[in-house]
């Protein structure tokens, strides 16, 4: 039994994984596997059981990695080719002789490998049928299962050696209808073609020997009622003969459609590459969506009316159109489609959107009454009959951007699949064009704020994010080599308290003023201020060791504070004198915080330990570590013996850097 949370068998998979496989190879289905989220031998073995969304992921990316969008199609197809798929079903439904007869052992069936949805046989005669699958409620329906579905009813005549049924597709529950509906016309074959035919062939043969040789009249007679069938069965073949005719003239009718619209398709991938070198380059994104919507209407893809409809968070309106009438234009302007496919499902935009399908929409009096109010009356303004409606994405295909629309006017109903390919196409390329257009953008906002940036980073690493925010802005670190200096000016706190908010004020910046340069020039990284106080970072990769960088800034920063002194006085603030510890050692350096918060600063026992030795600095020294001094020229140095640090068990020896002439 499978899990609750299991919804299709992988026998209905099958086929198409050997239809991927015969495109792409073994390995590029073991690589396919993987980027749906599972691996071969799952889906490989019919016992096992899948979900939904793995499913359609499956489909998805069968398109994408085979460039052929009706892959799916094809592989409902060859599901009723061969026995492997169908197991003993395939020769049961042989048996029944009709593919009218399989329908209904086929909707009787279903729940055996699908849990998500039943058939339904509404009617069926000779050579015709209707049946209609059912989503259950909770379950969203895909375009692959659709086609697959449509694939599979189309291969069934080939149980019996008949060609292709046609199937039509005049409901589906992805643009707004109850359910999927099916409609088949295939060639029958009779139990009189089967059977009686080739009997009453018979019989004839011997009510003919029976004249020729006069052996009496029971033979004769069986010979006359042979004549007779066998004239009856002629009568009855010619309208078999006459029905078949029209069958396959309207099969050839059909085929010489789709080779039109080959053609027709061939063409547009050629104007398809014009149009993406065109519109690539575009990095502005109004300039882009207008030159988008006249390309369409150019001579060579002939379409009447083009326009671009693009979403926010709420609303899909107008962003782009041309060859509309002033009063369409108006109409159109005004239109916009709350981007809410739970109150409003019928909507086929906002389904078309969150599917990522392209489809040729027939407006019909049932297409315009499933529309809200508002749309019913625009498809009235604007005349719009039969048109392409291609759902515009980002480059991952995640996110919906917009809906591209284009007819051909009076002449719309020759549109087919042709220009459904192609609108798809200038749709995808529009996505990526409009989405490189808004990081461009982006990226010049960026660049106009970048000095201002600047200001709240240390330089390499505002340039660090600038260059690689991802990266840098991830959340953790690494451990390396560091010297880290902190500062503090001497009694600031009770000073300050005596002194106007202002003076407070006017004399940090002034200090800061003094200091930032200072830091700046011996690369060191001002990690935080702390009030008056300061850390900063010294870390490898410069010329000099991080301690002698971190000393000598140090030893500049108490000049350039002799030099404030006067000024500090003038605020109300006498005697300024600051005291500075450094300590170098391994620290752990990276982005500290949450996703919505994030830090650079460095963490480790190397900053606990500088901030200690600041803390038993003199006024107006540079106080540092062992560790720090052993980097430094001796003759920068005088000794200050052992000390009692907090936290440490050992007392940890101090020196004092000379600070020499300015």
């Amino acid at each position: 039994m499978p899990e609750l949370d299991k919804h299709l068998s992988v026998r209905l998979l099958a086929p198409l994984l050997d239809v991927i496989e015969d495109q792409i190879g073994p390995e590029g289905l073991e690589q396919l596997a993987e980027r749906a989220g599972t691996t071969i031998s799952t889906i490989r073995d019919d016992e096992n059981w899948v979900d939904l969304a793995l499913t359609v992921r499956i489909n998805e990316l069968a398109v994408a990695v085979t460039g052929d969008p009706a892959i799916t199609r094809k592989a409902g197809i060859a599901y009723s080719r061969d026995a492997r798929y169908l197991g003993t079903f395939w020769y049961l439904a042989r048996g029944l002789g009709t593919p009218g007869g399989t329908l209904d052992l086929i909707a009787k069936g279903s729940g055996d490998l699908n849990r998500v949805g039943h058939w339904v046989v509404e009617s069926r005669g000779a050579g015709t049928a209707t049946i209609a699958w059912h989503m259950d409620p909770g379950h969203q329906d895909h375009i692959g299962f659709c086609e697959n579905r449509a694939g599979t009813l189309a291969g069934l005549p080939q149980l019996w050696g008949l060609p292709l049924a046609r199937v039509e597709h005049p409901e589906c529950s992805l643009v707004g209808g109850a359910c999927c509906r099916y409609e088949l016309t295939w060639l029958h074959r009779s139990k009189v073609e089967q059977v009686v035919l080739p009997s009453v062939v018979t019989l004839a043969l011997l009510g003919v020997v029976g004249f020729g040789y006069a052996a009496g009249p029971l033979v004769a007679g069986l010979g006359g009622l042979g004549l007779l069938a066998y004239l009856l069965s002629m009568m009855r073949l010619g309208t078999h003969l006459n029905s078949r005719n029209a069958y396959l003239e309207t099969t050839y009718g059909a085929l010489q459609d789709e080779f039109d619209q080959g053609r027709k398709r061939a063409h547009g991938l050629d104007v398809l590459s014009d149009v993406t070198n065109q519109i690539l380059s575009i990095v502005d994104e109004d300039l882009l969506l207008e030159r988008t919507v006249n390309l369409l209407r150019s001579g060579r893809m002939g379409f009447r009316r083009a326009a671009i409809l693009l979403r926010d968070d709420t609303v899909l309106s107008l962003a782009a159109s041309d060859g509309y009438s002033e009063q369409e234009e108006r109409a159109l302007a005004n239109f916009s489609v709350p981007f809410d496919s739970a109150t409003e499902a019928a909507d086929s935009f906002k389904v078309l959107m969150a599917t990522g399908e392209t489809r040729l929409i027939e407006v019909d009096d049932a297409y315009v009454d499933r529309q809200r109010p508002a749309t019913q009356q625009v498809i009235r303004d604007i005349r719009l009959s039969r048109y392409v409606a291609a759902p515009i994405r980002d480059a991952e295909g995640d996110r919906p951007l917009g809906m591209l629309i284009a007819d051909r006017g009076d002449e719309s109903d020759s549109m087919g699949s042709a220009d459904v390919h192609l609108c798809e196409g200038v749709a995808n390329h529009v996505g990526l064009a409009l989405v490189n257009a808004r990081l461009f953008r982006s990226l010049k906002q960026s660049l106009a704020v970048s000095r201002k940036f600047a200001q709240y980073l240390p330089p390499n690493v505002a340039q660090e994010v600038l260059d690689n925010p991802e990266k840098a802005l991830k959340l953790g670190g690494t451990k390396r080599p560091a010297a880290v200096l902190f500062s503090d000016i001497v009694g600031f706190t009770t000073s300050a308290e005596q002194l106007a908010p202002e003076r407070v004020v006017t004399l940090l910046n002034r200090y800061f003023g003094e200091m930032d340069p200072l830091i700046e020039a011996h690369q060191g990284i001002l990690d935080k201020r702390m009030g008056d106080g300061m850390m900063i970072a010294f870390p490898e990769g410069h010329d000099q060791h991080p301690a002698v960088r971190a000393a000598a800034c140090g030893r500049a920063m108490q000049h350039a504070v002799a030099g404030l002194q006067q000024s500090a006085a003038w605020t109300g603030f006498a005697g300024l004198a600051i005291r500075i510890g450094v300590h170098f050692g391994e620290a752990v350096a990276g982005n500290i915080g949450s996703p919505s918060r994030v830090e650079y600063t460095l963490i480790g026992d190397v900053v606990n330990t500088a901030s200690r030795v600041e803390s038993l600095a003199e006024p107006g020294s540079v106080v540092l570590t062992a560790q720090a001094a052993e980097h430094l020229p001796r003759d920068w140095l005088e000794p200050l013996g052992e000390h009692e640090l907090r936290g440490r068990s050992e007392p940890v020896a101090l020196y004092s850097v000379r600070l020499g002439d300015a």
